[in-house]
């Protein structure tokens, strides 16, 4: 099979992160935690406290651009990743394992319900929304693509 060749011709489906709660709570927390401790140190040592504030706001984009937008897209030939700036395609003949996980694990995931995608370059851990849905779909169109490599 040719890396441009097609396994699948059904649409691309595509599906945001789940999010939990708690780990939004957490992450939120923290920033709150570090500008309510710049709000009290700037009174008394200023340099200190814009080096807090400096952090936060650091610390909040780097969630931003590694987090939003967070999703997961089925296309013909390969599974697409997005976190925030970062991309991934896993086409499907170099999927290896799926596998039903529970992480904290810091990747393009919002949830810890995940899946561990196994591919020829190592591991990927995604939340999609519907986690049993994606993987079945994911699952058709991997068989799909052995099918027509076999042919």
């Amino acid at each position: 099979m040719t890396p441009t060749q097609n396994c699948d011709h059904s649409k691309t489906m595509k599906m945001r992160s789940a999010v939990d709660a708690w780990l939004v709570l957490l992450l939120a927390g923290s920033v709150l935690g570090v500008l309510l401790l710049a709000a009290r140190v700037i009174e008394e040592t200023p340099l200190q406290g814009v080096g807090a504030l400096l952090l936060a706001f650091v610390a909040t984009s780097v969630v931003l651009m590694r987090g939003f937008p967070c999703y997961y897209a089925l296309t013909d030939d390969a599974l697409l990743i997005r976190g925030g700036i970062e991309r991934w395609r896993i086409p499907y003949a170099n999927i290896t394992q799926i596998q039903r996980i529970w992480s904290p694990q810091g990747g393009p995931a919002w949830s810890a319900r995940r899946l561990r995608i196994r591919h020829s370059k190592g591991s990927e851990q995604i939340s999609p929304l519907d986690r049993e849905q994606f993987e079945a779909e994911l699952e058709r169109r991997i068989q799909s693509c052995q099918r027509d490599s076999e042919v």
